[in-house]
């Protein structure tokens, strides 16, 4: 399919990833937090589609635009092989994020062994809502041992960064993702 263009389609013409095949990786992992609500209540799911139990650690930061981190939430998990548990929030964070949905956003995390395996955004106005400011993004790329690293920093937040190259065929290990804490 062409890009940019909404459609069904995860793969361009020529084969390149677009937004849906990055976030479709995520959300087919074999182990995902994925957040959902339940009347007032934010809840935090771990879902494990492996054959062993999942060891880690699910987080949580109610940030505004310039990561300030106002409230969060960490505990240590333990999701037994193909289930999933649900991890409700304190009042406090769902009712902080209710109040100020403009102007404050959910970081999550999933880490296993201190190894970050997601980390994400989510805005709970709609979008045209809320009051995103200029994250003043920069980007640096640099090699080392052979390999090329873009390192992109924002002062605020910034949500579905998609990265392109103009005159390069370069397929990034993650593209179409938050900046949620800087770099």
């Amino acid at each position: 399919d062409c890009w940019p263009v909404v459609s069904w389609a995860s793969v361009d013409y020529f084969g390149r990833w677009k937004a849906l095949h990055y976030r479709a990786r995520k959300f087919f992992a074999p182990v995902m937090l994925s957040l959902h609500e339940d009347g007032n209540a934010k809840i935090v799911n771990i879902a494990n589609e492996t054959r062993s139990a999942f060891d880690g650690v699910a987080s949580v930061a109610v940030k505004n635009n310039g990561f300030e981190i106002l409230a969060s939430y960490r505990t240590e998990i333990s999701v037994p092989a193909l289930s999933s548990k649900d991890i409700v929030l304190p009042t406090e964070i769902s009712e902080m994020l209710d109040k100020n949905a403009n102007e404050l956003f959910l970081e999550y995390t999933l880490e296993k062994d201190g190894k970050v395996l997601e980390r994400d955004g989510k805005i709970y106005a709609k979008p045209a809502e809320y009051r995103f400011e200029d994250p003043e993004i920069t980007a640096e790329l640099r090699e080392e041992n052979g390999a090329f690293y873009l390192d992109i920093t924002a002062s605020r937040f910034a949500k579905n960064i998609m990265i392109e190259w103009e005159n390069a065929e370069v397929t990034p290990e993650d593209n179409f993702f938050d900046l949620t804490n800087g770099t």
